[in-house]
């Protein structure tokens, strides 16, 4: 949805806002500091994706198990419950590779994902923040 400004001033950072969301989406920043980080029980790990369960630890940080040794840790729960199309979007991204095994490279594009997601959150509220104060 692209709202009406009457205000060029607020268009333009609209427009800039409008313009990383679009660069975060189209995975064109580079992520130094990653929030999740994918961790294992144990030495060995198959990387398969059995079922997928979020579950928060005891310090209260969301941990998301793939199948019962490994896991992402590090996801904030509303980067976890952000839905797209009805789906919420980490969840379907690991149900849609149940059986498989998560390469490193599939393992580094999840928690970019995490990364953007927390990315969107955040441009949304500086967004309607912008339109609120339009109206």
């Amino acid at each position: 949805r692209i709202p009406f400004i009457d205000d060029f001033e607020k268009f333009k950072e609209l427009s800039e806002l409008g313009w990383e969301l679009a660069q975060h989406h189209l995975m064109k920043r580079n992520y130094k500091n990653l929030i999740a980080k994918f961790k294992q029980k144990g030495e060995i790990g198959t990387n398969e994706v059995e079922k997928v369960k979020a579950v928060v630890d005891e310090g209260g940080n969301l941990r998301v198990w793939i199948n019962k040794e490994q896991y992402f840790e590090n996801i904030p729960e509303n980067v976890w419950d952000f839905y797209i199309g009805g789906y919420k979007v980490l969840d379907k991204w690991l149900k849609s590779r149940k059986g498989r095994q998560l390469n490193y490279e599939d393992i580094q594009t999840f928690e970019k994902i995490v990364n953007i997601l927390d990315f969107t959150i955040g441009q949304m509220g500086k967004i309607d923040e912008i339109i609120m104060n339009e109206i």
